[in-house]
C-alpha cells in the first residue's frame, strides 16, 4: 500500500531535504523524476513525502488550520486508523478549490485507487468491512476440519502483504495456490482486491 513512508515523521513541522522539489502554483506538486500527480514509481521516496507536505503548507500558509487538520488525516491514514475511502473525502474536502494538491495526493494511494475530479465517477469502494470479516470467517468454518492450517497460511499471506508491501499479483498467485481446490473462495477473494481487472 502506497502513503507516507515510514522514516517520514507527519508533524507540523516538516522540512524539506536540500534539493527538493516545490509546488508549482499551476499544477500537482512535482515528486521524483517530474511526473506530476499520479504514482508511477513502485514506492515513494521520503523527499516525495515531505516535497507534498511542503505544498500543503506553502498553499495553506494564511490558513494554518487547514494544514494542521490534513496532517492530523495523515496520521490517521498511515496508522490505518481510516481508510482509504475516508481520506479521500477528507482530502477533498480540506483541499477543495485546489485541484492541483487533490490530484497530486494520488501519489500515496493504494495502486489501483485514485481520486477524480469528476463527481460523477467516485473513488473505488473497497469492499465493506462486514463482508471482509463474513469472507474470513467462512475461510475459517470450511477448513476447521484441518486445523485451520488453510485458514492460518491465508492469514499469513495477508499479513505479509500488509507488512513487506507485495505486489497484489503475487498475493493473489499465492491465494490462488491455497485455493485451487475451492474456486468459489477464489472468485470472492478477488472483490476484496484494490485492483480486480488487472489481476
Amino acid at each position: 500500500m502506497a502513503g507516507i513512508p515510514d522514516d517520514v515523521s507527519v508533524d507540523s513541522e516538516m522540512k524539506a531535504p536540500s534539493g527538493s522539489s516545490t509546488a508549482d502554483s499551476n499544477g500537482p506538486p512535482r515528486i521524483s523524476g517530474g511526473v506530476t500527480g499520479r504514482r508511477v514509481a513502485p514506492k515513494l521516496t521520503g523527499e516525495d513525502a515531505v516535497a507534498y507536505l511542503k505544498a500543503v503548507k506553502e498553499v495553506f500558509s494564511d490558513r494554518r488550520d487547514i494544514y494542521e487538520r490534513f496532517l492530523e488525516v495523515m496520521r490517521d491514514f498511515k496508522t490505518h486508523r481510516i481508510c482509504t475511502v475516508d481520506v479521500i473525502a477528507k482530502v477533498k474536502e480540506l483541499f477543495e478549490g485546489h485541484n492541483n494538491l487533490i490530484m497530486g495526493f494520488n501519489t500515496f494511494l493504494p495502486e489501483g485507487i485514485e481520486i477524480s475530479l469528476d463527481e460523477d465517477v467516485p473513488p473505488k469502494k473497497p469492499a465493506e468491512f462486514r463482508e471482509a470479516i463474513d469472507f474470513v470467517n467462512k475461510i475459517k468454518e470450511r477448513f476447521q476440519d484441518d486445523d485451520n492450517r488453510v485458514y492460518k497460511a491465508f492469514l499469513d499471506i495477508l499479513n505479509k502483504y500488509r507488512k513487506e508491501d507485495k505486489p497484489i499479483t503475487e498475493v493473489y498467485l499465492e491465494v490462488a495456490a491455497l485455493f485451487s481446490d475451492q474456486p468459489d473462495l477464489l472468485d470472492e477473494f478477488t472483490k476484496f482486491l484494490p485492483d480486480a481487472n488487472h489481476v
